[in-house]
């Protein structure tokens, strides 16, 4: 018997635990509006990643689903109380409004972030 109350202890123990250690991502300019930029330019545009967990951040990728933006991470890997940076570098395709988005794949509970950034081209 209390072999057994040992061991649910340790289960619960260890569970509870695991809750404390989690990651958690905070990005406080997720959404950047670069108002008029030019269509013949490149532009790079810069988001702090915060890990405000207690665990470990792990960042998988940073995609996007255009050619014209290009992410970049300055570490996969985040610590407690530590940050990264996302550089997304971009050329516009064409003139008028635009609106590109990363998707950043993580160990948080919600798996994805997406930061964006939106404008409008011209000549």
């Amino acid at each position: 018997m209390k072999k057994l109350i040992f061991v649910s202890l340790m289960i619960c123990f260890l569970g509870c635990n695991e809750q404390q250690h989690k990651p958690k991502l905070f990005i406080p300019y997720s959404k950047i509006n670069l108002s008029i930029i030019k269509f013949d330019s490149n532009y790079s545009i810069h988001y702090t990643l915060l890990n405000n967990g207690n665990g470990t951040l792990l960042i998988d990728t940073a995609s996007s689903s255009c050619g014209c933006t290009e992410p970049i991470l300055t570490s996969k890997r985040i610590n407690p109380d530590d940050s990264a940076f996302l550089t997304v570098n971009y050329k516009p395709a064409d003139t008028g409004y635009f609106n590109e988005k990363v998707v950043i794949k993580s160990n948080i509970d919600s798996l994805f972030s997406i930061v964006s950034f939106e404008g409008r081209a011209i000549k």
